[in-house]
């Protein structure tokens, strides 16, 4: 299986290096127990160009076959004149939508032209696995608060793609059969009175939803950014995406990425920033982000609990931004080493701070535009969770370190930089911080340990409209234990950094 799969890997760069992909120093090879990544196979200094990927190598909107694309409405923006971040309205389609449909349905590329690449994708079973958009509804409600909300937004995204495709594509929406980059339905020969017919054959007339799921998720894993001029000026800037060979076996890291650049008429290009010894993994950033986002995202969060002490601060995790950064990409979960924790986590205090606010004050909050959004990262907390603590502190008697509205509001306008209360207000968020640890981190990770898989079951069974389910039976539980952990391991880390932060004011 090794060799196999180091062989299918070698049949990539011979293909890319054939439409002009440039490989300088690296390669992708196994990662001992962490799948494949991009290995140096000399010595790198730094500013090294060590890839070129050429415009023509990517698979865009406009390498979609005109087949399939007549056939889907065309992703517009929002206006003419400025990219905002969402389509005009509910019902236009999206690039990500565009490109998952051209993998699913557009036969001829998927088993010809793009062939050696989709042999190198996760697949379906891996990210059954990892993504929890199809984990168990037991194990997505104990998600912590922000990933839940973005898992909700990825959700709805998703069916509005699937309700465009498949009001297109009259197919039924249960079929048996496992999902793949290419369709399983029969090519035919290319007919000219076929409207789905191209040159190289015909798109599929047919896919079930977890055949289309599939290819979204891959494509929401693998995009990098990309944008033209043309682009920049019709499509939001979540629709600057493009798919790349090679490129996306980058795993990813939150520090000392390699740097990327593109010029929208000529090649993608990746360069070292700092030196690489041979056989030194190199990585690339997929942008500065929380591990919920990565988590729902990608399947993944960067840094390792010690099992031993829930509360230790060491070792790392797995690896694999959304196209909202420009010199990031998405690519597969895979695991690679690090050096320390996710220097960009962070933590949400909604639900600790929300429920300390009487209704007076939470209208006070939203009054001056500081209701909700409360942040606590790995060195401090945002300026809107300072402004609600001292709201708080109205409370409290001055002799234990209140203050006045008058003294509150003077802090919101900025006429008072809170120096006499910080204290006061670093206490207040210890009282917060420990009673959310022991009451809904606590809880979460109590109902975690209660979850039993052995027999799969209920909690076992697909989330997406049926499809096949990772395995069955003790199969099926094996990998729903192996997801709970991650999720287990997620809510040790906000523990970790709950307590780092009351070590660090107290």
């Amino acid at each position: 299986m090794e060799d196999s799969l180091e062989e299918i890997h070698e049949e990539l760069l011979v293909w890319a290096e054939s439409v002009g992909v440039k490989i300088n120093g690296i390669r992708p090879m196994r990662l001992s127990g962490r799948g494949f990544g991009i290995v140096a196979t000399e010595n790198l200094m730094p500013d090294t160009e060590i890839l070129t990927v050429p415009i023509s190598a990517l698979r865009t909107k406009d390498t979609v076959t005109p087949a399939l694309a007549k056939r889907l409405p065309l992703p517009i923006a929002s206006s003419t004149s400025s990219s905002k971040s969402k389509p005009k309205d509910q019902n236009s389609f999206t690039v990500h939508g565009l490109l998952a449909a051209d993998l699913t349905l557009n036969t001829p590329a998927n088993t010809h032209t793009y062939a050696k690449w989709a042999a190198v994708v996760p697949t379906w079973a891996d990210l059954q696995l990892v993504m929890p958009l199809v984990w168990p509804a037991s194990l997505q409600a104990l998600l912590p608060t922000t990933a839940a909300k973005l898992l909700a937004e990825q959700r709805e995204k998703f069916e509005r793609d699937w309700a465009i495709v498949s009001a297109a594509f009259p197919f039924p929406s249960r079929v048996s059969g496992r999902g793949s980059a290419s369709a399983s339905a029969s090519n035919g020969d290319a007919n000219e009175n076929d409207p789905t017919a191209t040159a190289g054959g015909s798109i599929a007339p047919t896919c079930t939803k977890q055949e289309y799921l599939y290819a979204w998720l891959l494509v929401n894993t693998r995009t990098f950014y990309f944008v033209t001029p043309q682009t920049a000026k019709e499509l939001p800037k979540a629709d600057h995406m493009a798919l790349q060979p090679v490129a996306d076996l980058f795993n990813h890291t939150d520090r000392d990425g390699c740097a990327v650049v593109f010029g929208p008429t000529t090649t993608y290009s990746f360069r070292t920033t700092r030196a690489y010894e041979k056989g030194e993994e190199v990585h690339i950033s997929y942008g500065s982000h929380a591990n919920d986002f990565l988590l729902v995202e990608y399947g993944f969060v960067l840094g390792d609990i010690d099992d031993d002490d829930d509360t230790s601060n060491h070792g790392t995790e797995n690896e694999n931004d959304h196209h909202d950064d420009e010199s990031t990409t998405q690519s597969t979960p895979l695991p690679s080493k690090h050096d320390g924790q996710n220097q960009w986590d962070e933590l949400r205090l909604d639900d600790a701070l929300l429920p300390s606010l009487s209704p007076s004050q939470q209208e006070d909050l939203e009054d001056v535009g500081f209701l909700g959004n409360y942040t606590l990262d790995r060195q401090t907390v945002c300026h809107r969770t300072q402004v609600a603590l001292r709201l708080l502190l109205t409370s409290v008697p001055a002799h234990r370190g209140g203050i006045t509205m008058n003294s509150w509001r003077r802090f919101v306008s900025g006429l008072d930089d809170g120096e006499k209360s910080q204290r006061a207000a670093e206490g207040l968020l210890v009282q917060v911080l420990k009673e959310y640890d022991e009451g809904v981190v606590e809880e979460r990770l109590e109902a975690l340990e209660g979850l039993r898989f052995d027999d799969g079951g209920e909690d076992g069974e697909d989330v997406i409209d049926g499809g096949d389910a990772v395995g069955e039976g003790q199969e099926e539980g094996k990998w729903n234990n192996i997801r709970r952990d991650m999720l287990r391991k997620r809510w040790l880390q906000i523990r970790t950094m709950i307590s780092e932060t009351i070590r660090r004011l107290t």
